[in-house]
């Protein structure tokens, strides 16, 4: 078998928990071996058995920072009978250094943990794209990712599309096109395609799940070769995108263009973004979270329509209950993860010290600082207040810091400090 010049994986350990219960029996995993010979596809293989006492395993499923990242259904043995797990993951999905949970599923639901699995993968090789380089901005919603994206785009070397009316996602697109057919659940379906050929059979997403080709040519070819050909391919598509639609704005030497991407638990739009083009620049914005429930609350009233929270009739207190779980921890947790790669811009900067935010943004993304250049950006924007105002839910950027303290009652603002306390000094509040 032909290997690649070096192992794409490499698994330092898999040990076996303890148990804290008598629902499990015997657990064995024959695959992964640590600092065995590494698959020459993208792709880590599980195999192995457990056994169960007084319940059936009907499932199993292998898990990071609690997201599932594949499953299988487990056929019914005897009461005692090792029961088969057969799990694949693919590799491109997995932070360069990983930890894995791999888990049963009995039959009333409940999930225990078999083995876990550590390791490292290496990056793919990738390369500058033939547009302008992304600029992506991480955000959560109502942080003023709007108004620095238009603020960047009036800069001559940076282009975006129509950012006050739409939000591409061209980027983040490609990079989970990428993902999704990276995974062996997908590409081994060419060599398997399981019951049914129909309702976008080839993305793998539901069982029966395929089983990696008998042949290591063909393992390598759909799993190795394949792939580095479909990230080549993503990454010229996000350039011939991005170029297509900086030139119809009358950017055609646009050398950047930039547009929002969701944090991920994972890995984020900018991760995968950046190991295809190194080019790739990433921005963070964040916002005290006090302020941001304030402001979605308002942002959903003016439109009519509840856009953020977690149900359309939430209430405030459900709507801090819910951002505690989906907004400030995952940003602390993120920003360290990310290290020097992230540039992070506070909302509360972007009102308060724009110029030297501005400028600070320009130097991490390669961009010019010229003074004047950063005026006309700064005054062009100011001019945009209709179209301002349509995001707006104050009369003036200055009053929406700090609303939260006039806006939340005594008890929500109890509420929101004992949630978002834990995180709030690491995302630079007091």
């Amino acid at each position: 078998m032909t290997r690649a010049a070096e192992p794409h994986l490499r698994i330092d350990e898999v040990t076996y928990p303890p148990y804290r219960h008598g629902r499990l029996g015997e657990r064995h995993l024959e695959e992964p071996i640590p600092g065995g010979e590494a698959d020459d596809a993208y792709a880590l293989r599980i195999r192995g058995w457990v056994t169960a006492k007084d319940s059936r395993v009907v499932g199993a499923e292998v898990v990071h920072r609690g997201l599932a990242l594949a499953e299988a259904p487990i056929a019914l043995v005897p009461d005692g009978q090792q029961s088969p797990i057969r799990l694949s993951v693919g590799t491109l999905g997995l932070p360069p250094r990983f930890r894995l949970t791999v888990r049963a599923r009995l039959d009333d639901d409940t999930r225990l943990p078999v083995a876990r699995i550590a390791g490292t993968r290496a990056p793919l090789r990738g390369s500058p794209g033939p547009g302008p380089a992304p600029v992506v901005l991480t955000m959560i919603g109502r942080s003023g990712s709007t108004a620095l994206s238009n603020l960047l785009c009036h800069h001559p070397d940076v282009a975006g599309y129509r950012t006050w009316d739409t939000e591409t996602r061209i980027v983040s697109y490609w990079t989970s096109v990428l993902l999704s057919l990276a995974r062996p659940q997908s590409y081994e379906r060419q060599i398997h395609p399981g019951a049914s050929v129909k309702d976008n059979w080839w993305i793998g997403s539901r069982p029966p799940y395929p089983e990696p080709p008998e042949d290591a040519e063909a393992s390598s070819a759909i799993g190795r070769s394949a792939i580095d050909a479909l990230a080549s391919f993503c990454n010229a598509q996000v350039g011939r995108v991005t170029g297509a639609l900086a030139a119809a704005g009358g950017k055609p030497e646009a050398r950047f263009f930039v547009e929002k991407a969701a944090p991920a638990m994972l890995r984020s739009t900018a991760e995968v973004m950046e190991e295809l083009d190194p080019r790739t620049r990433e921005v963070l914005l964040v916002r005290d979270p006090r302020d941001l429930v304030c402001s979605m609350w308002a942002y959903s009233g003016k439109r009519g329509f509840v856009g953020f929270g977690p149900k359309p009739d939430a209430s405030i207190e459900e709507t801090i209950r819910w951002l505690s779980h989906n907004g400030p921890g995952g940003l602390a947790d993120y920003m360290q993860r990310r290290g020097r790669r992230l540039h992070v811009v506070r909302y509360e900067d972007l009102v308060g010290r724009q110029r030297e935010t501005l400028v600070g943004v320009l130097e991490h993304i390669g961009a010019s600082t010229d003074p004047g250049t950063v005026t006309e950006m700064l005054a062009r924007l100011a001019a945009q207040r209709s179209e301002r105002a349509g995001h707006a839910t104050t009369d003036s950027p200055a009053r929406s810091v700090g609303r939260w303290r006039s806006e939340l009652t005594p008890a929500q603002q109890e509420l929101a400090e004992t949630l978002f306390r834990p995180h709030l000094e690491a995302l630079g509040y007091d």
